[in-house]
């Protein structure tokens, strides 16, 4: 299990906020995903969009 953020798709072990700075979500709590293969389509970031 790991933590994502959908609008910057930095990731995090734990759950936290997203501390990414300019962030439009940042200090906002991280959406938990649970892929196997780094693609976090359950949390469907935008990174890369």
């Amino acid at each position: 299990m790991h933590y994502v953020c959908p609008v910057c798709g930095g990731v995090s072990e734990t759950a936290k906020n997203c501390g990414t700075e300019g962030c439009s979500l940042q200090g906002q709590p991280l959406v938990e995903c649970a892929c196997e293969d780094n693609s976090h389509e359950p949390v469907k970031t935008n990174k890369g969009n």
